[in-house]
């Protein structure tokens, strides 16, 4: 039996979906060349950035300027020069790969 907290008062019937979260395992190679990981985050970090304001603007047409608000602050984490400088450093430092120190440097 699953257990949860109500959203509202009242009974439904309906399937019930269980969310279950994927799990995701990031491999660590110390063996990486740092300059081709760091080309690598950057370019997933460009893309990202890319991503983030395509879905922002066709959100735009359906949601709040303080919905959308959510978005910036994506986009500030993408862009952000002192967490990607982090993710650089661990992998110039420990020549780990890019998947790695994105992983070790969000968790912090």
């Amino acid at each position: 039996m699953l257990k949860g907290i109500a959203a509202s008062a009242g009974v439904s019937c309906a399937k019930a979906y269980k969310l279950v979260q994927p799990v995701v395992v990031i491999e660590k190679r110390t063996d990486a060349d740092p300059a081709a990981e760091i080309e690598k985050l950057d370019a997933a970090l460009r893309k990202t950035v890319s991503d983030i304001e395509g879905v922002k603007a066709r959100a735009a047409k359906r949601l709040s300027d303080e919905e959308l608000a959510v978005f910036d602050a994506h986009l500030m984490m993408a862009n952000d020069p002192e967490l990607s400088g982090q993710m650089k450093t661990m992998i110039q430092n420990d020549k780990v790969n890019a998947e790695y120190a994105a992983d070790v440097v969000s968790k912090i």
